[in-house]
């Protein structure tokens, strides 16, 4: 009998020690991440998950908190913002314009209208510098396929942001900006 309580005392001891030891600290999932602390790819990859994840896995402010990462880091940002191109999500976030909210003047953007608008802020050298991420033909006519953000006018940007491409390969983003040639040059659309 005395063995049998030796033995349970021993065993609850060890059990105490066990509960009392601390567990080792997991290192945070990449989405836990700061955005200061995530990789150029992983920052443009958060932002292409747009509306995959629900609100409570990744808040708007998250995302908005991402774009501006994005944003401050600048021109060699670019090349990974095209990787956006055909991204249909939703983007979900915040903080891209210089009204209240994107609501304001239209629905719901998609992460690749977003790719574009922060190649233009990039650009620009400020964010936000529009009133809405919305694309607009800058001579609006009546057809309702001109709408905002219309798949005519995505194109249109896409395209033009392909041919600005290697201009500012070769002759830099402060020089350009100097030349006033910028991403939607020639395209016809405007935020």
């Amino acid at each position: 009998m005395r063995d049998v309580m030796v033995k349970m005392i021993i065993c609850m001891a060890f059990a105490g020690i066990a509960v009392s030891i601390p567990a080792r600290a997991q290192p945070a999932a990449p989405a836990q991440l700061r955005p200061q602390q995530m990789s150029d790819a992983a920052l443009v990859q958060e932002l292409a998950k747009g509306d995959q994840l629900p609100p409570q896995v990744i808040p708007s402010n998250r995302l908005e908190w991402v774009a501006e990462e994005i944003f401050l880091r600048g021109e060699h940002m670019i090349p990974l913002l095209m990787t956006l191109e055909n991204n249909t999500h939703i983007y979900r976030g915040g903080g891209l314009t210089l009204a209240i909210s994107n609501e304001v003047f239209l629905g719901e953007v998609t992460v690749e209208v977003v790719g574009i608008y922060l190649i233009c802020a990039i650009y620009e050298g400020k964010m936000p510098f529009a009133m809405s991420p919305g694309l607009e033909r800058t001579h609006p006519s009546t057809a309702p396929h001109d709408r905002t953000n219309s798949p005519g006018n995505v194109h249109r940007a896409w395209s033009s942001i392909h041919q600005w491409l290697p201009m500012l390969n070769t002759t830099g983003l402060a020089a350009l900006r100097k030349q006033r040639v910028g991403p939607l040059v020639g395209s016809g659309v405007t935020f």
